[in-house]
């Protein structure tokens, strides 16, 4: 309870039957018992704090069994109550500190830190080595460096200035600290106990504050005052033990199932002070059967996965409890909290996958797609039957065929989120094959030539002679166009001879064939009008070749599949793969025309275009995938505005290039020499006899 109308108080010491405090302003004030007039007047006892007259500077106030002392702000003493023996006014002068005392007797440390006793002293309380009572002050020897000093009825303890407890007096439970219960009538350390800031003598037992801020205590404990968790008496300082506190269990725990996953519960609780981490365990529904549990886990929320519960299932109740866990040495782990129920997801069926792509051409890989299904699942194909097509997967969404034909594929789309995966039916695709395009040809001429067979490497510029065949070939006109003809022309040869019969047919409709060319070398061109060569120029150019002859023009690059050009080669060429793309742009044509774009040694037509109103025409073109590494010819056919027939021949490389030795490349140059100079002669000698017959 509050004492009554006593505020500002700065000390407060209790005696036997009374209580004293000394306020801020320096006054006195006392209560309760007044034997002797130890409420430091007459008359009887007080039930409220009564001012003690004359003291105005109190510093310090100590209540003993029957008298009081105060300590003064120059550093002097004043008591009242019995004073037989301590008397009013010691004499100290320079006093720092003066012992709690419950006895009769008194102990006070001065300001050159010696300690001085006075009193009652038949146990030898005082520590002069005598049991005779002293009414003046005495000086213990030995301590010329005092810090603490407390008395009670029978007993003093005091702290030298090396943080070590002495003792003496009354020794009956071991107060003293000596193994001995013979008193001590001189200060006697206490074994085992060191760095000592404060101590406080009991009346049976003694406590020490030590500057680590632990207790030990020694004396008496037949009720446990010693603090040590036993009711042992002992003389030997034993450590003042706490209960290691247990923290308190969890609250506002909540267990909910992961949104949008399966087979996982998400756990929250509410902040624990002092926990170190914490347990969460699963139970089953019943929460009567431990099924896992995740340990070590920090914050408050953490979610239960098949890692802590490898049998967690789907849609299936489950319990949630949490303990908070201690660090061993302030705190015990806390009980279970209580249990939280929760039920998991359950699975949902996408919907049906289908597979959407189910036609392509030949020759072009096809992407495949699909439509249905459910979640963010990955969609992964797979080549179910091969078939006809010989089909496989080549990347990702690609499917490739190595020849026209079906084959069967199958789409999946993964599991996610509460869908589990899905597999469309193995659905037929069908490649078909190039369209075939056919064209009314005009009255035809056909040629015997009887000659011996050359056979020239291919990509070598050469004149070769032919074995004895039949070829057709359109009549044209001067406009270019088809007219009947009844001309009969014989040409002579060395070594054959050449018979040519035209005559009058009409129009039919015939598959057109593939351009009859000469042959260039990787990185050259040819260009011919009408059939006959005029003379170009090559350039490159932002890694094109660009062929310019007269009034028309041709561009040829490679691009990559984000449509960008493909640098050429260090030779100045265009060097593909199999399966790449060209890009080709002509200028100076018959707008509305076609053009058509071939690939040699093997004849493949690319593809056709009309020629835009600007004369000009620009695509891309894939080539195939069988094509052979090699010297090839990019062949672009179109009209001119006059009518006229031209035909841009360029050379390029696909594929990986063999390197050939110098010596080999001279014994191939050796017969193509010959041949060169044996071609000369026969191209000389029919044009002198077509002359002659024209």
């Amino acid at each position: 309870m509050q004492v009554r109308d006593l505020t500002g108080v700065t000390q407060v010491s209790t005696g036997y039957g009374h209580a004293c405090a000394v306020k801020s302003d320096g006054s006195a004030w006392c209560w309760g018992w007044n034997h002797y007039g130890i409420l430091g007047s007459g008359g009887p006892a007080s039930n409220i704090p009564k001012v003690v007259p004359g003291i105005s500077t109190a510093t310090q106030i100590r209540a003993g069994a029957w008298h009081v002392c105060v300590v003064l702000a120059n550093a002097t003493m004043s008591c009242w109550g019995y004073t037989a023996i301590l008397g009013t006014n010691p004499g100290l002068t320079g006093i720092t500190m003066v012992s709690v005392s419950k006895g009769q007797h008194i102990c006070a440390i001065a300001s050159d830190l010696t300690l001085k006793c006075w009193g009652y002293n038949q146990e030898g309380q005082l520590g002069i080595n005598n049991t005779t009572d002293q009414t003046t002050p005495m000086t213990v020897a030995g301590f010329e460096g005092t810090i603490s000093v407390s008395s009670n009825n029978h007993d003093t303890c005091a702290v030298k200035a090396d943080g070590t407890p002495w003792c003496w007096g009354w020794n009956a439970f071991g107060q003293v600290g000596v193994a001995s219960t013979a008193n001590q009538t001189i200060p006697t350390a206490v074994s085992g106990v060191t760095g000592v800031a404060k101590i406080s003598a009991g009346y049976t037992h003694t406590c020490a504050l030590l500057t680590d801020t632990t207790i030990k205590c020694w004396g008496d404990n037949r009720w446990g005052q010693l603090g040590d968790g036993t009711t042992n008496t002992t003389y030997n300082a034993v450590s003042v033990s706490l209960a290691t506190p247990a923290l308190a269990a969890p609250t506002s725990v909540t267990a909910t199932a992961t949104s949008s996953t399966l087979k996982s519960i998400n756990v929250s609780w509410a902040a624990n002070a002092n926990a170190s981490s914490f347990t969460v365990k699963i139970y089953n529904s019943a929460g009567s059967s431990l099924l896992g549990t995740k340990t070590g886990v920090s914050g408050t929320s953490t979610t239960i996965t098949s890692s802590t519960y490898g049998s967690i299932a789907d849609g299936a109740a489950y319990k949630i409890a949490v303990t908070a866990i201690g660090d061993g040495t302030n705190y015990l782990d806390s009980s279970e909290s209580s249990q939280d129920s929760v039920t998991t997801n359950s699975v949902s069926t996408q919907t049906p996958v289908v597979l959407t792509s189910t036609s392509g051409t030949y020759g072009a890989d096809l992407t495949l797609a699909t439509s249905g299904g459910s979640g963010s699942g990955a969609v992964t194909y797979a080549v179910t039957t091969a078939g006809t097509a010989g089909c496989s997967i080549t990347s990702g969404t690609k499917l490739r065929a190595t020849s026209a034909g079906t084959c069967t594929v199958t789409a999946t789309k993964a599991a996610s989120g509460l869908y589990s995966a899905d597999s469309s039916i193995a659905t037929t695709v069908t490649f078909a094959a190039v369209a075939v395009t056919t064209t009314t040809a005009a009255p035809t001429l056909s040629i015997v030539i009887q000659a011996p067979v050359t056979t020239v490497a291919q990509g070598q510029a050469s004149v070769a002679t032919v074995a004895p065949t039949t070829t057709t070939l359109p009549v044209l006109g001067a406009n270019g166009l088809p007219v009947p003809s009844t001309t009969s022309t014989t040409i002579a040869a060395a070594k054959s001879k050449t018979v040519v019969t035209t005559s009058t047919l009409p129009p039919v409709t015939t598959t057109v064939g593939p351009p009859v060319i000469g042959k260039v070398a990787a990185g050259e061109t040819a260009v011919q009008v009408d059939g006959v060569e005029t003379e170009a120029k090559v350039s490159r150019e932002n890694n094109q070749m660009v062929v310019n002859a007269g009034s028309v023009s041709a561009t040829l690059s490679g691009i990559d599949s984000q449509g960008k050009t493909l640098p050429l080669d260090t030779d100045g060429t265009v060097h593909l793969s199999a399966g790449d793309v060209i890009k080709v742009r002509v200028g100076g044509f018959e707008p509305k025309s076609i053009v058509e774009v071939w690939l040699f040694s093997t004849p493949t037509q690319l593809g056709s275009a009309v020629v835009a109103p600007d004369g000009t025409m620009s695509g891309t073109y894939k080539l195939p995938f069988g094509v052979k590494s090699g010297s090839h010819r990019v062949v672009v056919t179109a009209k001119l505005p006059n009518g006229k027939s031209t035909t841009f021949t360029l050379g390029i490389l696909v594929g990986k290039i063999s390197k050939t030795s110098t010596l080999t490349r001279v014994l191939i140059a050796i017969p193509i020499s010959l041949a060169i100079g044996f071609g000369f002669l026969l191209p000389n000698q029919v044009r002198r006899r077509k002359r002659r017959l024209i």
